[in-house]
């Protein structure tokens, strides 16, 4: 049995990003005997579209995926507990399956992933593809 990591992002599987970028590298570690436990937020209209194929992905490999339904629009205090829900969820998967690395992708997930570093001494690895602050700028946003 390979070693269980903790997949925590902010995109969901069925957004474009998760389709184009996120879905291929899990499916591709997994491939290679790592076991890969995902926690994503989802977004209800995509999920809808994409979750059949998703599951018929990743349905031969060692991953285990579960999710939150996000809403895009909302508050600060929304994404905390968008944030809080996520953490619950690690914390339940850190007890039952063993995990031994974190990685995160995006800044919100981070908070979680570090956090769990802190907390229970597991490594965490941030994966940041762009610097926030530049590609809002560079998006007009």
């Amino acid at each position: 049995m390979g070693k269980n990591t903790l997949y925590i992002t902010f995109d969901g599987l069925s957004d474009p990003l998760g389709q184009s970028q996120i879905l291929p590298y899990v499916c591709g570690l997994a491939s290679k005997g790592y076991h890969i436990n995902i926690l994503s937020c989802e977004k209800t209209d995509r999920l809808e579209k994409e979750k059949e194929g998703i599951l018929k992905k990743i349905s031969e490999l060692p991953i285990h995926w579960q999710c939150i339904m996000y809403l895009e629009e909302g508050s600060a205090y929304s994404r905390f507990l968008y944030v809080q829900r996520l953490q619950a969820l690690a914390k339940a998967m850190i007890a039952e399956k063993n995990i031994c690395l974190i990685h995160c992708r995006s800044y919100i997930a981070s908070l979680v992933g570090l956090n769990l570093k802190i907390n229970h001494n597991i490594p965490f690895v941030f994966d940041m593809r762009g610097f926030w602050a530049d590609e809002r700028l560079d998006g007009n946003i």
